[in-house]
C-alpha cells in the first residue's frame, strides 16, 4: 500500500515502500495539485503550470526554523511529477447538471411524498450508523485499554516482583547486580516492543505514525489521502500504541484514539474497503459530505473514550478540525460520543472493577482519568478513625481561593513559554529527521535508540535521585495508588517517590501529582521527572510509531505545577491544595503545546467532575495560548506546514486584500469541448491527475466560450460505461446512480478501462453532465472573495471567467498563505 501520509514528516518519503509497491503493481499515487484544472494541452504548457504550483507549495513559511526551508525544498522536489503528491481535495458541492435538473423537475406530488419518506428513512439510518460507530469505538477503546493494562502489569511484575524483589531478598537492597538485572530486563523488553511497533508502522501503514490529530484536522479541512483512514492504518495504530505505551515511552494513547475513531467513522459509513475488496452494498453515504460528518463523529467519540468527556470531544472536533458546521452534525457528534462512552464504561466496569465499581456503574472512569478532587479534610485521614471511602463524602474546603489566581497566571505564562520552546525544539528535530532519517533501517534504529535512552535515563534517575517515603496507611490513600508504589533502593517499609512516577504508566503519575498528599513528593522529584519527560517526549514525538502528545504534556505540566505548589508550601502562603497547582500546570503546558483552549476546559472539567476549576482553568488556558502564540504555532499546525499539507486557515492572509483573482489564479487553462472525442478525454486524463476540467463551446471568430465544469470522476464514469455516440449519433443516458457508484473508484486510471482503438474515435457529449452553475469570479474579483467561496462554502474549483472566456482557476492551492507569500515576493519584493 502507498503509505505516504507521514513521509514528508518521517524522512524517507516512502521511496522504499514505493519501489516495493511498484514491484507488486498495485500502487496508485495521486496528484499534488489535484484541485487545479488541467493546465496546458501541450507538455510545455502543463509543465509551466505544475512548476508554478510547485513553487507556491515550496514558498517559505511565516516562521523560520534551522534549515527548515532547505529541508522542505528538498522534500518538495520529490513532488515535481503530478502523480507523486498524496493530497487531494473533496467534492462537497452537489453537481447540478442537466440529468439532475430533469429528474428533479419531473417530481410530482406523489413522488414528493415518497421522497419525504425516504428522507426520514435516511435520517434514521444516519443515527443508526452513528450508534454503530459509537459502539465500535467503545469496543476499540476497551480492547486497547485492556491490552495496555495487562501488558504493563506483566512487564513490571517481571521487572520488580519476579527479578528485583527476589534478588534483593537474597543479596540485599543495595546489591548492584540486582539493580543491573532489573534494568537490563526492562531495557530488553522496552526496546523489543518499540522496534516491533516501528516495524509494523513502517511495513503496514506509515499513516499510523504519530497521533493522527494533524491528519484528521487536515481531513476535516477538506484534504483527503487514501491511507489516512484505511483499515491497515486502524490495525497498525492500535497495535503500535499498545506496544509503545507498554514500553514506557512518553507517549499517550489518547491522540491515537481520535484517529482510530475517525477511521471507524469513515469505514462503517462507507460499508466498503477497496483495498481488500470488501463491499457490503450500502452506498447511500458514499459521498464526501456524509463521509466528512461521520469522520467528525468518530473523532469526537475517540476523544470521549480517552477522557470520558462527550462535550469535550465535540468541542475539540469543532475547535480543531471541522470546517463546515451544522446543528445536525453537532448533535450526531455528541450522540456518537455518548454511545462510545457508555459502551466503554459498561465493558470496563465488567472487567477491571477499579475502585470497587460494579458492572453497569456508568460513573466509572474512561481510558484516562484525572480522578476527583476532594481536597484535604481535617476530619479525615490517619488518626481520625475515618477511612478513605468515607472521607470522600465529608465537606471539604474549596480547591482554590482568590489569592491563588495570580499564582495560576504566573504558571500560565511559564507554561506558554515552555510549550513554545518544546514546539520549537520538536520542529527542529522533525526537520533533521526529514533530512537524515531517509531509510527504513534508520527509522528502526532511531526507534530502538529512543527506547533504550528513555529506559536507561529513567532507571538511573529513579535509582540515584532517590527520595524514600514511608508507605502510607491504607485508610489514607486510594487502593490504586498503594498497588503502584515502587520500592527501588528503599527499605521494606518505604517506597521511592521518583521510582513510583517513572515505573508506572503516565496516567498513574498524573493522578499521583493531582491527588497525593503534600508530603508525598519533594521539589527534586517533581522537577527531575518533568525535565526528563520534557526532553524525552520531544525526541519521541514524530517517530515511526503511534504516539499521542496529550498525556505526556499533561504529565510534564503536572510535574512542574506540583513542584511550584511544593515551593509555595515552604513560604508563609500555604496553598489549600497542592494538587490544584498540578492541574493548572498541566492545563498551562498542554495549551502552550497544542494551542487548544475551549475543548481543553471542557475535558478537564468533565474528567475531574468539578466545575469549580472552570474559571481559573479558562484563564490559564487563554493566557498560556496568548504567550505561546507570540513565538510559533501549535504542534499540529507546525507538522501540517512541514508536511506541506494544503490546509486552508480560518482567515485569509492579511496581504491577500492586495490582490485580485487575475493576479493569484493558476493559468493558463486547458479545457474540453462540449463534444469531445474519447481520445481527447483520455489524453487530458492521462496528461494530468487534476480533479476537474472546464468545458467550452466553439464560437467562430472568437475565443471558446465557457459553459460549465466537469469533474474527473464524471469523465471516468462516462468512459467506463461507454457513454458515447454510435454511428447514428445516438448516445445512451447515464443516471445519477451510476455516477454515485463511480465515486468510490475516483482514483482509477484510464488504462484500467480497456478502451479499444475504434472506440477512441467516438464522440462524447458532455453537455448533459457538466455543471453550468459553478460559482465563478472575474479577474478583477478580490482574492478574499474566492477565499470565502472555497473556505466557507467548501468549493473545490472556482473558475475565473471574463467575457465568457476562462482565464484561470482558483483552488485551495491559490489561497494558501504560502502562495500569498509568493505573490508578495513577486509584486513587492522580499520582506
Amino acid at each position: 500500500m502507498a503509505d505516504t501520509l507521514q513521509e514528508n514528516l518521517l524522512g524517507d518519503r516512502g521511496s522504499e515502500h514505493r519501489r516495493h509497491e511498484e514491484d507488486r503493481g498495485d500502487i496508485d499515487l495521486p496528484d499534488p495539485h489535484a484541485d487545479n484544472i488541467s493546465h496546458g494541452s501541450t507538455g510545455s504548457r502543463r509543465q509551466r503550470s505544475l512548476q508554478g504550483n510547485d513553487d507556491a507549495t515550496r514558498s517559505s513559511s511565516k516562521w523560520r526554523l534551522l534549515d527548515s526551508h532547505q529541508a522542505r525544498h528538498t522534500v518538495a522536489k520529490k513532488y515535481q511529477n503530478a502523480e507523486d503528491d498524496p493530497y487531494k481535495s473533496f467534492d462537497y458541492n452537489v453537481i447540478e447538471n442537466k440529468v439532475r435538473r430533469e429528474r428533479c423537475a419531473n417530481i410530482d406530488n406523489t413522488q414528493l411524498r415518497s421522497i419525504k419518506n425516504e428522507k426520514n428513512r435516511v435520517t434514521v439510518l444516519r443515527w443508526m450508523f452513528c450508534f454503530t460507530i459509537g459502539v465500535a469505538m467503545g469496543f476499540t477503546g476497551f480492547f486497547t485499554d485492556m491490552m495496555i493494562h495487562y501488558a504493563t502489569k506483566l512487564k513490571y511484575d517481571i521487572m520488580f516482583r519476579d527479578l528485583a524483589d527476589d534478588c534483593r531478598r537474597d543479596h540485599g537492597s543495595d546489591n548492584v547486580a540486582c539493580r543491573s538485572t532489573s534494568w537490563f530486563v526492562g531495557l530488553l523488553i522496552n526496546v523489543t516492543l518499540v522496534v516491533i511497533a516501528a516495524y509494523i508502522c513502517n511495513r503496514v501503514s506509515l499513516a499510523s505514525a504519530g497521533s493522527g490529530i494533524g491528519e484528521i484536522k487536515s481531513y476535516l479541512n477538506g484534504i483527503r489521502h487514501r491511507d489516512w483512514l484505511s483499515f491497515n492504518t486502524y490495525a497498525s495504530k492500535i497495535v503500535g500504541v499498545v506496544l509503545g505505551v507498554t514500553a514506557g515511552m512518553p507517549i499517550g494513547k489518547e491522540g491515537p484514539m481520535i484517529h482510530t475513531g475517525a477511521i471507524l467513522g469513515a469505514g462503517i459509513s462507507q460499508a466498503k474497503n477497496g483495498r481488500y475488496g470488501w463491499d457490503f452494498g450500502f452506498d447511500l453515504f458514499r459521498n464526501d459530505r456524509d463521509k466528512r460528518d461521520f469522520v467528525a463523529a468518530g473523532a469526537a467519540a475517540g476523544l470521549c473514550c480517552a477522557f470520558g468527556a462527550p462535550l469535550g470531544g465535540v468541542l475539540f472536533v469543532l475547535e480543531e478540525g471541522a470546517s463546515y458546521l451544522t446543528v445536525n452534525m453537532i448533535w450526531r457528534c455528541l450522540f456518537t460520543a455518548t454511545i462510545a462512552l457508555i459502551t466503554l464504561q459498561l465493558l470496563e466496569t465488567g472487567t477491571f472493577k477499579r475502585n470497587g465499581d460494579r458492572w453497569g456503574d456508568l460513573t466509572a472512569n474512561a481510558m484516562f482519568s484525572f480522578g476527583t478532587f476532594t481536597g484535604p479534610n481535617p476530619n479525615c485521614g490517619p488518626g481520625t478513625g475515618v477511612d478513605f471511602e468515607a472521607c470522600r463524602w465529608r465537606p471539604v474546603p474549596p480547591l482554590w481561593t482568590l489569592t491563588d489566581l495570580p499564582l495560576f497566571l504566573v504558571m500560565a505564562v511559564v507554561g506558554g513559554l515552555l510549550g513554545a520552546a518544546w514546539n520549537q525544539m520538536q520542529s527542529v528535530i522533525t526537520v533533521l529527521r526529514m533530512k537524515y532519517r531517509t531509510t527504513f533501517r534508520r527509522r528502526i534504529i532511531e526507534a530502538a535508540m529512543i527506547a533504550a535512552v528513555n529506559t536507561t535515563l529513567l532507571y538511573l534517575t529513579a535509582q540515584y535521585v532517590d527520595t524514600c517515603k514511608p508507605v502510607p496507611s491504607t485508610n489514607s490513600t486510594p487502593p490504586w495508588l498503594l498497588n503502584n508504589l515502587r520500592q527501588a533502593t528503599c527499605k521494606t517499609d518505604e517506597y521511592s517517590a521518583l521510582a513510583t512516577l517513572v515505573f508506572n504508566p503516565l496516567e498513574i503519575a498524573v493522578q499521583e501529582f493531582f491527588h497525593e498528599s503534600a508530603g508525598a513528593f519533594n521539589v527534586v522529584s517533581c522537577v527531575s521527572f518533568g525535565v526528563i519527560t520534557f526532553f524525552m517526549a520531544c525526541w519521541t514525538y514524530g517517530g515511526t510509531y503511534p504516539s499521542g502528545i496529550f498525556v505526556p504534556s499533561i504529565a510534564i505540566g503536572a510535574a512542574f505545577g506540583r513542584a511550584f505548589g511544593q515551593v509555595m508550601l515552604a513560604t508563609p502562603y500555604q496553598p489549600t491544595n497542592v494538587g490544584i497547582y498540578a492541574l493548572m500546570g498541566a492545563g498551562a503546558y498542554l495549551s502552550g503545546v497544542t494551542r487548544v483552549t475551549i475543548s481543553l476546559a471542557a475535558i478537564f472539567v468533565e474528567s475531574t467532575d468539578d466545575t469549580s476549576i472552570l474559571l481559573p482553568l479558562t484563564l490559564v488556558l487563554i493566557v498560556s495560548k496568548w504567550v505561546a502564540d507570540r513565538f510559533n504555532g501549535g504542534i499540529y499546525d507546525i507538522h501540517i506546514e512541514l508536511k506541506e499539507t494544503p490546509v486552508v486557515s480560518w482567515n485569509p492572509s492579511l496581504s491577500m486584500d492586495r490582490y485580485v483573482c487575475g493576479q493569484g489564479m493558476s493559468s493558463p487553462v486547458v479545457s474540453l469541448h462540449g463534444r469531445s472525442s474519447v481520445q481527447d478525454i483520455i489524453d487530458v486524463l492521462d496528461g494530468s491527475k487534476h480533479g476537474g476540467f472546464p468545458v467550452v463551446k466553439v464560437d467562430r471568430g472568437q475565443e471558446d466560450v465557457y459553459v460549465g465544469l466537469i469533474m474527473r470522476h464524471q469523465l471516468l464514469a462516462l468512459l467506463e460505461n461507454g457513454i458515447w455516440e454510435d454511428d447514428e449519433g445516438f448516445s445512451p443516458a447515464m443516471s445519477e446512480d451510476l455516477f454515485r457508484a463511480a465515486y468510490t473508484r475516483r482514483d482509477q486510471t484510464v488504462a484500467s478501462l480497456h478502451i479499444s482503438m475504434d472506440e477512441r474515435h467516438r464522440i462524447v457529449s458532455l453537455y448533459p453532465y457538466l455543471d453550468a452553475t459553478v460559482f465563478t469570479v472575474t479577474t478583477q474579483t478580490p482574492m478574499t472573495r474566492a477565499f470565502q467561496a472555497i473556505r466557507y462554502l467548501g468549493l473545490r474549483h472556482v473558475p475565473v471567467v471574463d467575457g465568457g472566456v476562462v482565464k484561470g482557476i482558483m483552488t485551495r492551492h491559490e489561497i494558501l498563505d504560502m502562495h500569498i507569500s509568493r505573490l508578495d515576493q513577486k509584486y513587492f519584493g522580499p520582506t
